[in-house]
């Protein structure tokens, strides 16, 4: 973390100073965190400035979930759905870059990886990112890769962000912590399913579609799609529900329509 203060974004911004000091504080106080933190730092120490700067974005982002999961937005779902916004929107960068890398030569996947998120931070609403990077300029990547990443992240969001955030694992817990009634029905409606087979019958049904191979791979993917659809089903009832509880229904329609 000592390397973070002689980056970019450390250089006449005190803002940022104020950001870096609070998440050392909060480091001193929070044991779980703290050794989440220290995972996603091993690394960074031996490697580029750029690569200290995405380091500490992926700590932002760790720390945003961390607090979902702990329940600081259960007061505010307004917030916390903010938040799965930028984890959506962060995934599809992900993709992007990864794209992106494949097809450029001699260049630093990490420059790749922080030129999307710095680039389009504004567009994006991206606050867990740092506002500054170094190399951007070694990235590769060109204004027409921006603004065709910038309408890929938005028309992804507009499509797909409800059933995402309705599988979201943090979003499970506020559920458990702000409706236990509903989070009970959902356990006893699993359990129902596969205590009664309704869960192998459905299995086996995916396993009779054409162009099926008859071997393990087969059979566990199978069973990860069918609790896919189920756990879907029930997480979109239940959030209906949660949200219509508070006239929050919405928080989940497209933004960017």
């Amino acid at each position: 973390m000592d390397r973070l203060g002689n980056t970019v974004n450390m250089q006449n911004n005190p803002h940022f100073k104020t950001k870096v000091t609070a998440l050392l504080e909060r480091l001193t106080h929070d044991a779980k965190l703290r050794e989440m933190i220290f995972t996603a730092v091993m690394d960074a120490s031996e490697s580029c400035e750029d690569r200290i700067t995405l380091t500490y974005n992926n700590i932002e982002r760790i720390m945003m979930v961390h607090d979902a999961e702990q329940g600081t937005f259960d007061n505010s779902l307004a917030k916390l759905v903010s938040a799965g916004r930028e984890m959506f929107r962060l995934t599809q960068l992900e993709q992007i870059a990864q794209e992106k890398a494949k097809t450029l030569n001699l260049v630093d996947e990490i420059e790749v990886y922080l030129g999307y998120q710095n680039r389009l931070r504004e567009r994006l609403t991206l606050m867990t990112s740092a506002p500054k990077m170094r190399f951007f300029g070694f990235s590769g990547i060109k204004d027409s890769d921006l603004e065709e990443a910038e309408i890929r992240v938005k028309t992804a969001e507009d499509r797909q962000f409800r059933e995402w955030f309705t599988l979201w694992e943090p979003w499970h817990k506020v559920i458990e912590r702000i409706a236990p009634e509903i989070w009970t029905e959902i356990l006893t409606e699993k359990n129902r399913i596969v205590e009664t087979g309704e869960f192998i019958a459905r299995v086996n049904d995916e396993l009779r579609l054409p162009n099926r191979s008859d071997n393990i791979v087969t059979e566990v993917t199978a069973g990860v799609k069918v609790m896919r659809e189920i756990d879907l089903r029930l997480f979109n009832s239940a959030t209906e529900r949660v949200l219509a509880k508070t006239d929050q229904e919405h928080l989940l329609k497209p933004q960017w329509a």
